[in-house]
């Protein structure tokens, strides 16, 4: 596995064009598919739906732990955050939506085996296939309608007792001399099905109190003709080109990795 000093967590999720009828027992059943003996589970308030910029929903991000929430759903049962025992595999369930990644559990900037995402994505397809089959037993079909891909990196401006300048790790600003306390930047391109890229970065600390240089990528993308729902293939090939815009701009914007 290729070795990473960055990365705190890339998420894959699918929004449902109809949300699965969950109840207490069924979401236990859920979740029971894919925990293990040292798993841990947080329960946390549901996310309105998420909708492509420019729609009437007002929230365009994933059901993850560093995404905004906009006040509790009425009527849903909570949004389950379970984290595996070998603290690094992530799941996210919502009645209309799913989640799955990869999260750092080592301190920001110590190197760390990273599976990729060409292997998360293999992960992920099997994710999608245990869904279908867990939703067919309960006689429900699932079809998606949004794909996202969420990314969050920290860059420590101090690596071996020397201090990084802001320029040093982001190229798209140059202050050039300038003691810069604190930054922040937002932007979002578009994809060409209506759906983006959403980027923000700032100068902010991590644990234990490294101070960092975070910059995440949050993607969300339609799914089907005219996003009006998709298979599973549908999906993975709408998150490969989310996946292709994050890389592009995270090659135009990062300066260096040492």
């Amino acid at each position: 596995m290729p070795l990473n000093r960055h990365l705190q967590e890339v998420m894959f999720a699918a929004h449902l064009v109809a949300p699965m009828k969950l109840d207490v027992r069924r979401l236990a059943q859920l979740i029971d598919t894919f925990s293990d003996d040292g798993a841990t589970i947080d329960q946390m308030a549901p996310l309105p739906p998420a909708a492509l910029p420019g729609t009437s929903s007002a929230n365009p991000t994933l059901a993850g732990s560093l995404t905004f929430q906009i006040g509790q759903v009425a009527g849903e049962l909570p949004r389950i955050r379970l984290l595996l025992g070998d603290g690094h595999t992530l799941f996210v369930f919502q009645s209309d939506r799913f989640a799955f990644g990869w999260r750092r559990s080592e301190a920001v900037g110590s190197q760390v085996d990273y599976p990729g995402f060409q292997s998360l994505q293999s992960r992920w397809a099997e994710v999608i296939d245990q869904v279908h089959k867990w939703a067919a037993l309960h006689n429900e079909q699932l079809s998606f309608r949004l794909a996202e891909l969420d990314y969050n990196n920290a860059y420590p401006l101090e690596v071996e007792g020397q201090k990084r300048r802001l320029k040093d790790v982001f190229k798209l600003i140059d202050v050039e001399a300038r003691p810069v306390n604190a930054f922040m930047t937002n932007w979002s391109e578009p994809l060409d099905d209506g759906g983006s890229v959403n980027v923000s970065g700032g100068i902010g600390l991590a644990p234990p109190g490294t101070r960092v240089f975070g910059l995440n990528y949050f993607g969300l993308a339609g799914v089907g003709v005219d996003n009006s729902g998709g298979s599973s293939s549908d999906l993975l090939s709408v998150t490969d080109v989310i996946h292709t815009r994050i890389l592009d701009i995270h090659q135009a914007a990062i300066a260096s990795e040492p």
